[in-house]
């Protein structure tokens, strides 16, 4: 499993909206980047949303949320349900020396270290392919936490049309 910071191009999550409106976007100008985890599951790459720490979110066993152990802290929440196909063109990695804002920084490298846990990244590889397997079996279209999920195959499908605007 490869875990690590991405900021995905606007451009492609834009695209995957058009066939699933429940992919995440990103925020606005001057807001924080959307920071997604890179994670393998089943064979395939998938983007997994970071996003703040929510106490109520009531989605069962997701999301998983990073707990640091001082305190314990709430560091933010790994949508898994929201994740997207990866790949290696519509997306960078974060580098989180470059990351002016001192604090955002420092919660990202709190972040980091919980993520480069091997216990918590078999937990994360556990997850998405408990997502994937929930979201794609047929039976599960009438269970209510259905509708919390992104289409996985229907974006994996998408992801195959996809041509990356030029830059000019």
């Amino acid at each position: 499993m490869n875990i690590d910071f991405y900021l995905v191009d606007d451009d492609y999550l834009t695209f995957l909206r058009r066939f699933d409106s429940r992919v995440s976007a990103n925020h606005g100008v001057g807001q924080r980047p959307f920071v997604a985890v890179l994670a393998s599951g089943l064979g395939k790459d998938f983007l997994i949303p970071l996003t703040h720490y929510v106490k109520k979110r009531n989605l069962g066993v997701l999301p998983l949320r990073l707990i640091g152990t001082a305190n314990p802290e709430k560091l933010g929440t790994l949508l898994v349900n929201n994740m997207i196909p990866f790949r290696s063109d519509i997306a960078t990695q974060l580098n989180i020396n470059a990351v002016t804002d001192p604090k955002y920084q420092i919660l990202l490298r709190k972040q980091w270290k919980i993520l480069r846990d091997a216990e918590f990244q078999q937990r994360v590889e556990k997850e998405v392919k408990k997502a994937y397997c929930f979201q794609t079996n047929p039976k599960n279209v009438t269970n209510p936490f259905h509708v919390i999920f992104n289409d996985f195959v229907l974006l994996e499908k998408a992801v195959s049309t996809y041509i990356k605007p030029k830059k000019q």
